[in-house]
């Protein structure tokens, strides 16, 4: 956000204002769909969100067993912060589906985890899982000896466990934070509700 203003040197009033339709995302789980960023000391700092931030689903399980992926954050709070959030979404990357097990020890083939919400990707397998919606995860692959992958979790929500047979399947990922606040404060102004941050606020 900072960048945006220039990475201002002067102290002042920033606002930064995502229109409604808009969608804010992260093109992976190792970055927030939106970073405040660094302003000087005695700054006040306001998003007020009409739109989506959204961060990245995690990726299915993508090996015999194998565990879904974390999802990503939304918003990383990097500064002191107020939030409009009244007309808005905020949601964490849901985690991915944990991929599929197999029946019996001789068994080759396995199916991939499906890929958490927003766009995360399903797992590669002979029977691979599908990528992630933008509000919905994608399904677990099916087949791989009848052992199914687990679907990726939707905004803000974990994924499910790939089938658990002799070789159990694997766990499904965590989801990402709606909000990462790093220990900053963070004023709401409106919005913080279930319908409207999905995901943790940490």
């Amino acid at each position: 956000m900072a960048a945006l203003f220039g990475n201002p040197i002067a102290a002042g009033t920033y606002v930064l204002t995502i229109n409604s339709g808009v969608y804010v995302t992260a093109s992976s789980t190792t970055t927030a769909a939106l970073t405040t960023g660094t302003f000087p000391a005695g700054s006040t700092i306001k998003i007020v969100n009409n739109g989506y931030l959204l961060g990245r689903g995690g990726s299915g399980g993508g090996s015999k067993g194998g565990a879904g992926g974390a999802g990503g954050v939304a918003l990383s709070v990097t500064t002191p912060l107020r939030l409009d959030n009244t007309n808005g979404v905020i949601g964490g990357g849901g985690g991915g589906g944990g991929a599929g097990g197999s029946t019996t020890i001789f068994c080759t083939t396995f199916s991939g985890g499906g890929g958490g919400a927003y766009a995360g990707s399903g797992g590669s397998a002979m029977y691979p899982g599908t990528n992630g919606g933008v509000w919905t995860g994608g399904a677990g692959g099916v087949g791989g000896c009848q052992s199914n992958g687990g679907a990726g979790g939707g905004t803000g929500a974990p994924g499910s466990s790939g089938a658990n047979t002799y070789i159990p399947g694997g766990a499904g990922g965590q989801p990402g934070a709606a909000i990462q606040t790093n220990g900053n404060g963070l004023t709401w102004l409106g919005g913080n509700n279930s319908t409207q941050v999905k995901g943790a606020v940490q």
